[in-house]
């Protein structure tokens, strides 16, 4: 997840994860990804592409104006 900075709407509250800080602490870490099962948490996916893509998914991030996160599956 990547940090956001700037203002909130409808009374969203914004929490900073960083996994590197939190690698052993997995009950932690599995928060997010159940808010996101129960569709409390809303994802922004572009688009899931194979991993020999990733050269594609960065190119396509530098270009900019991607909306949502380029999801790499292995």
């Amino acid at each position: 997840m990547r940090p956001f900075v700037g203002e909130t709407e409808r009374g969203i509250t914004v929490s900073l994860v960083l996994v590197f800080h939190h690698l052993h602490e997995a009950d932690r870490l599995a928060r997010p990804a159940e808010l996101a099962a129960r569709r409390t948490l809303t994802l922004r996916v572009a688009d899931v592409l194979p991993a020999e893509h990733a050269a594609e998914a960065h190119r396509r991030m530098a270009a900019g104006g991607v909306r949502g996160r380029l999801v790499l599956t292995f």
